[in-house]
């Protein structure tokens, strides 16, 4: 987004270089200059700046040392209808970033041609369309949106959103209703149960036995004034094995996880 806004005073700065008597580097810099005046490069730019403002808060969320386990989800299922809608309104959302493409193009001194169609076209899209605003939109934004969707749909199974449940045993995160908590210890208990040398059902009442336990010492702890862990590995290292062994493990296997599942 910042080099779109940026990018009239890079224009600025390859046309003086162009001018140089220095050849190599004019050369390279009418290369550039006549790639960032490309119609095509200019409607990718605008739509992926719009992109990236629908799919920062996202990103931001997912890079937080803590992750809240609904409203992580509860954020990406938002995204992903925003983005969905706009696939679904492409024709009325893409009519004004079209039209910011075009006011970038005067910026630039140039101008949004679509390219020449043939008869035969192997690498890039050669659907004839009545103008270029639909062109572009066929071409460019429409495929863009399906990607990124497609894209957010892959990363965000439903495997790598079970894993952000292991987030329920983080001191900090302690303000899950009763009801949140038996479906994640279930959740949670029947995928690592094995790992506990238990079945399902015991390693589930004994983790919820841990946690009761384990959220009342961090009642206690706060109320002395002392600081509650916000990341698993703080849990961790305050995690005591032999009182809470399956908590200790839990926490153990979010710490090890990748900093984003995506």
């Amino acid at each position: 987004m910042r080099f779109r806004d940026s990018l009239g005073s890079v224009a600025k700065a390859l046309e003086s270089i162009s001018t140089w008597t220095e050849m190599h580097s004019s050369a390279k810099a009418k290369t550039l200059l006549a790639a960032i005046k490309d119609g095509e490069f200019l409607v990718t730019i605008i739509c992926l700046a719009d992109m990236l403002a629908h799919t920062l808060p996202l990103s931001r969320l997912f890079q937080r040392q803590c992750i809240d386990v609904r409203t992580a989800k509860n954020a990406l299922v938002d995204t992903m209808a925003v983005l969905d809608k706009r696939r679904v309104d492409s024709a009325e959302t893409f009519s004004q970033l079209y039209k910011d493409a075009v006011v970038l193009a005067d910026e630039l001194e140039t101008e949004i041609r679509s390219p020449r169609i043939t008869k035969r076209q192997t690498y890039r899209c050669n659907a004839p369309m009545p103008d270029v605003e639909s062109y572009y939109r066929t071409a460019v934004y429409a495929p863009l949106l399906d990607n990124v969707l497609t894209d957010l749909k892959s990363r965000f199974t439903v495997e790598a959103e079970s894993a952000y449940e292991l987030f329920l045993f983080v001191p900090s995160q302690s303000h899950a209703t009763k009801e949140d908590d038996k479906k994640y210890l279930a959740n949670i208990s029947g995928r690592y149960s094995a790992f506990m040398g238990t079945n399902v059902s015991t390693t589930a009442k004994m983790a919820e036995a841990e946690l009761g336990l384990w959220r009342q010492k961090w009642m206690r702890e706060a109320e002395d004034g002392r600081e509650v862990p916000t990341t698993a590995a703080g849990a961790l290292d305050t995690c005591d094995r032999e009182i809470f062994p399956l908590i200790h493990t839990f926490l153990q296997i979010l710490a090890t996880l990748p900093r984003s599942l995506s």
